[in-house]
């Protein structure tokens, strides 16, 4: 479940591993009050403990909460003109290895059936005015490719790793 998270006062959510437009559908309705979703009230933390009213918490709280889903299986490619048009839903990230994993091709995102499939979320989710994320490693060059060919955002590995590569950098130039 996650209302957990949710209630917990987050401005956003990913959520990964999303196959098709039934578990989108799902995803946005678990992330949205009634009347458009079903997400149960509960945001103790989301209210400031009580500090917000629950009145400027009700207005704010549709608009304030980023919903992305991360698409990574063939499957969400073939229905992805059906995803994007989800009342709801923001963003959409691409998980370039899983997804090149499901397409037959797992680590070649080179290869032409997987930029061909990055490409078709790509321009499905922009003439609909979808932000499109893609989860990469540390990979530059990958990230600018894609930029500048409809990606809007980028998320370069995470926290842990950058701890690690800063302090192998910081002791290899010690050393």
């Amino acid at each position: 479940s996650i209302k957990p998270i949710l209630d917990s006062g987050v401005d956003g959510i990913i959520v990964p591993q999303v196959t098709g437009v039934d578990e989108v559908k799902k995803v946005v309705a678990d992330c949205r009050y009634p009347p458009t979703g079903n997400r149960g009230f509960g945001p103790r933390r989301g209210m400031d403990y009580g500090r917000k009213s629950l009145d400027k918490y009700l207005e704010e709280s549709p608009e304030e909460l980023f919903v992305a889903v991360m698409l990574e299986h063939e499957n969400a490619v073939r229905e992805i003109e059906e995803i994007v048009n989800i009342p709801g839903l923001d963003s959409v990230v691409i998980g370039t290895m899983d997804l090149s994993g499901s397409l037959g091709h797992l680590g070649d995102r080179s290869h032409p059936a997987v930029v061909s499939a990055i490409q078709t979320i790509i321009d499905a989710a922009r003439r609909k005015n979808i932000y499109v994320g893609m989860g990469l490693g540390y990979e530059p060059e990958l990230a600018r490719h894609w930029l500048e060919r409809g990606v809007q955002w980028i998320q370069f590995g995470c926290d842990y790793e950058y701890i690690v590569q800063g302090a192998s950098q910081l002791f290899d130039s010690v050393r």
